[in-house]
């Protein structure tokens, strides 16, 4: 069979991965568009002070919600999401010698959020020490929360 042939080529797909970050965070995904059976991962990134809540692909929750999610030989569209919230910090409070009391209100503070601790020591007996974390502390303890606090004292 003799003839002439026209031979035409096409590039391959390219595919979309639609991103959706709710406040206090955000999602990249590289590449993006993505080549037909090639692969691209997404980050998922809170902001200072979040955590992720949720991170949904292609309509289904990941639990637990990843910091990264790898789409592989992609052949169609995609989709992810994520949700975020602020991060919330238990304050312990504690006197483990006795002789007095420290309470804290509230107990449980958001990210930039505050605390008042009031330390009342017993008749007879003042506040020899005060630790935040292992660190004594010395004047006010003024800071923003950023992890779990622990305060101990000790009378004298």
């Amino acid at each position: 069979m003799n003839g002439v042939f026209n031979i035409t080529t096409m590039p391959d797909p390219t595919y979309a991965i639609t991103t959706s970050a709710g406040p206090n965070g955000s999602i990249s995904c590289t590449p993006n568009p993505v080549n037909y059976d090639s692969s691209s991962t997404c980050s998922v990134s809170p902001n200072a002070g979040y955590r992720i809540a949720s991170v949904t692909v292609d309509g289904v929750m990941q639990v637990p919600p990843p910091l990264s999610y790898a789409f592989d030989h992609v052949t169609s569209t995609h989709t992810i999401s994520a949700t975020f919230v602020l991060n919330t910090y238990t304050i312990a409070a504690s006197a483990p010698d006795g002789h007095g009391s420290i309470s804290c209100s509230p107990s449980s503070v958001t990210f930039g959020g505050s605390s008042i601790c009031t330390i009342t020591p017993d008749t007879g007996y003042y506040l020899f020490n005060l630790t935040d974390n292992g660190t004594s502390v010395t004047g006010p303890m003024i800071g923003i929360p950023t992890h779990l606090r622990t305060l101990r004292r000790t009378m004298q």
